[in-house]
């Protein structure tokens, strides 16, 4: 039966990303001055590891709106981190990073910034924005905990 394959089964996934993506594209052409759906275009890009559409993406919200945490530490992750090194570029990461913590120090953008300095060689500081994540952290405070020693381990 179709339902129970969407439900359950293998095409559950297909399904989600389908409708996702229809609603996503819909409220584009809907709201297109929301730049923040424009960030969920570069999630689900970056979910898709489409990381050259998830960065036009990025780029795009902050064309139009400078001071977008999400897209600024999204962009800044993406490029601090990505699986594909040809998409890594940690000057541009850290300038992001550097303008999201700024804007709001917050666990999830100071793990961001944190990153950022450690690909730039600059573990002290690193680790100092990991503490501060750490120290800030409402919730997945195991992984900010982790975070911390990874980046106290790394090589100066």
């Amino acid at each position: 039966c179709l339902g129970y394959s969407i439900s359950y089964g293998g095409a559950k996934d297909v399904f989600e990303q389908y409708v996702a993506r229809t609603l996503l594209f819909q409220q584009m052409e809907v709201d297109p001055e929301n730049s923040d759906i424009y960030v969920f275009v570069g999630d689900y890009h970056y979910n898709e590891k489409a990381y050259d559409k998830a960065v036009a993406a990025y780029e795009n919200v902050i064309l139009i709106d400078n001071k977008n945490i999400h897209a600024l530490n999204n962009l800044a992750w993406l490029l601090a981190t990505c699986p594909d090194e040809n998409f890594r570029d940690a000057p541009r990461a850290l300038e992001l990073a550097s303008q999201a913590v700024l804007l709001k120090r917050e666990s999830f953008v100071l793990d961001t910034y944190a990153e950022a300095l450690a690909i730039n060689k600059r573990k002290t500081e690193a680790i100092a924005a990991a503490k501060e994540a750490l120290s800030l952290a409402q919730e997945k405070r195991a992984y900010y905990r982790d975070q911390v020693a990874r980046f106290e381990k790394m090589d100066p």
